[in-house]
C-alpha cells in the first residue's frame, strides 16, 4: 500500500493547526513508516510539481493533513491532467474552519463525486455538523479520528511543587488555567464575571486564574457584528477592574507561551477552564494538553469539548443551549462543576496520575497511530451526494467575504444556524 501524506509548505495561520498537523504527521509515520511525505506549495509552480510527484508515485491513498489552505487548486490540477487511478483513495482531515471554507470544499467534493473518499472528523459533534452537507445519513464517508496530543511535549515532570513555588503559588491555592485565544467567543470576559460570582457565593477565595494566550477580535465578522480591533482587550480590562470579589492580583495574564513553558504552566495548574462557544470549536487541543499534564477541566458543553467527559472526575460541563435570543450557558452548572473539581483537587490528588494515563491511552500520538491502522484497513467508498444545504451555505460564506454574516443570529430563530450547530450542544457519552 503506497501512501502520500500531503501538506502545505507554509505553516497554518492558527497555532493550534500547526500543532495538529505536526502531531498527525507523527502519528501517520508511526503507523506507516514507509509513507511518502509531500510538503507542497499550494499555488503557482507547486501545483504542477505536486501532480508530477503523485503521477510518479502511483499512490493508493492520498492523505491531506490539513484543511486550510484547502487543496482545491491541487485537486483541480490533478484531475485536469487525469492523473489519479480510478482506484485511488482520497482522505481529508477536516479542521474547525470547515464552515468558513465551504465554497472551496463544495467544489472539492464536486470534483471528487466519482472518487473513493474518507472524511476524517475530530469529534462526534463535528461529524454531526459535516454530515448535514451530505445526503447519505449512514455517514459512510465520515469517520471519527481525534487529533492527537504529543506526550513528548505535554507530560508530568514530577516537579510540580517546585514549579508552583517558582510561580509564588501557596500550598492551599487552587490554580485555574485558560490557554488559547482571548475573545468573547472564547468565553471572555464571562469567565471573570462568573468566577467573581462564584467566590462571592461560596466564600472560596484561595483561587488564582492564569491566562496564557493572545487577545484577538477574530470571528466576529462571522456574525456580522461591528467589533473594533482591540475591543477584546479593553473589555477584559474593564471587567477585571469592575469585579468585587476576584482581585486583580488573583488574575495573571501570561501572554502567548512557547510549548515548553506552557507545559510547566499546565503542570502547576489544578483545573483547566474554558467557556468557549466559538463556531470553530470542533475539538479542543488546549484542554487536552492540560489534561495530559494532570489537570481536570471545566468546559462549556460545546462542540468537540463535549466528547471529553468519559469519567466524572475528569471533566465537568457548563450546559450550553441554543435559545431564541442566542446561546445560553448555565451558571449553576459552572458553580456545581467548579465546586466539585476544587474538592477533588484538594482531597484526591492521586486522580492526576490516573487521569494522565487514561487520556494518553486514548489521545496520544501512539494511540492515534493504532486507530489510523484500523481506518486504513477498510477501503474508502464512493462519495455520497452533496446536500442542497452545502451549496446554500457556500453562497452565504461568499457573501460573508463581502461583509455579510452567513447567519441572521446564533440562535434557534435562524434555521440554518440551528440545523448545523445543534450538533455542538449534544454532550457525547
Amino acid at each position: 500500500m503506497k501512501i502520500a501524506l500531503v501538506y502545505s509548505e507554509k505553516l497554518p495561520f492558527w497555532i493550534s493547526s500547526q500543532t495538529i498537523r505536526s502531531n498527525l504527521l507523527d502519528a501517520y509515520l508511526l503507523a506507516f513508516p514507509n509513507a511518502s511525505v509531500i510538503p507542497t506549495d499550494y499555488e503557482g509552480a507547486g501545483k504542477s510539481q505536486f501532480v508530477q510527484k503523485i503521477t510518479q508515485g502511483k499512490f493508493d491513498k492520498i492523505i491531506f493533513l490539513e484543511s486550510s489552505p484547502t487543496p482545491l487548486q491541487l485537486l483541480k490540477e490533478l484531475f485536469n491532467k487525469k492523473t489519479p487511478s480510478a482506484k485511488t483513495e482520497f482522505y481529508f482531515h477536516i479542521y474547525g474552519d470547515f464552515t468558513l471554507f465551504t465554497p472551496e470544499w463544495f467544489l472539492i467534493f464536486k470534483t471528487l463525486k466519482k472518487a473513493y473518499v474518507k472524511i476524517l472528523l475530530a469529534s462526534p459533534a463535528q461529524m454531526g455538523l459535516v454530515s448535514e452537507f451530505f445526503h447519505n445519513k449512514k455517514k459512510s464517508n465520515l469517520l471519527l479520528c481525534p487529533f492527537p496530543i504529543n506526550s513528548n511535549n505535554f507530560y508530568p515532570s514530577q516537579i510540580r511543587e517546585k514549579l508552583r513555588e517558582q510561580f509564588g503559588i501557596k500550598n492551599d491555592e487552587i490554580v485555574l488555567l485558560y490557554s488559547g485565544r482571548i475573545s468573547p467567543q472564547k468565553g471572555f470576559p464571562l469567565i471573570l464575571k462568573w468566577l467573581d460570582r462564584f467566590i462571592k457565593e461560596t466564600g472560596i477565595r484561595n483561587i488564582r486564574l492564569l491566562i496564557a494566550g493572545n487577545f484577538d477580535d477574530l470571528g466576529t465578522p462571522f456574525w456580522g457584528k461591528a467589533h473594533p480591533m482591540g475591543l477584546s482587550y479593553f473589555s477584559f480590562q474593564r471587567t477585571l477592574q469592575s469585579l468585587s470579589e476576584l482581585s486583580v492580583h488573583q488574575v495573571q495574564y501570561l501572554g502567548l507561551q512557547k510549548t515548553a513553558e506552557l507545559r510547566k504552566i499546565c503542570e502547576l495548574s489544578d483545573i483547566f477552564v474554558s467557556l468557549s462557544t466559538y463556531h470553530d470549536e470542533d475539538y479542543g487541543m488546549a484542554p487536552l494538553e492540560a489534561i495530559f499534564c494532570g489537570c481536570s477541566a471545566l468546559l462549556s458543553s460545546w462542540g468537540g469539548f463535549n466528547s471529553f467527559g468519559d469519567l466524572p472526575s475528569d471533566v465537568k460541563f457548563c450546559t450550553v443551549k441554543i435559545g431564541p435570543k442566542g446561546l445560553v450557558m448555565s451558571y449553576s452548572s459552572f458553580k456545581k462543576g467548579l465546586t466539585t473539581l476544587i474538592t477533588q483537587a484538594i482531597k484526591k490528588p492521586q486522580l492526576r496520575g490516573e487521569r494522565i494515563i487514561r487520556y494518553q491511552d486514548s489521545f496520544s500520538v501512539k494511540a492515534l497511530s493504532h486507530l489510523l491502522l484500523k481506518i486504513h484497513k477498510t477501503p474508502a467508498k464512493n462519495l455520497a451526494k452533496l446536500s442542497v444545504l452545502f451549496e446554500i451555505h457556500s453562497k452565504k460564506i461568499l457573501l460573508m467575504r463581502q461583509g455579510y454574516s452567513p447567519y441572521q443570529s446564533p440562535s434557534s430563530e435562524d434555521p440554518l444556524y440551528h440545523r448545523l450547530y445543534r450538533h455542538y450542544t449534544q454532550v457525547q457519552r
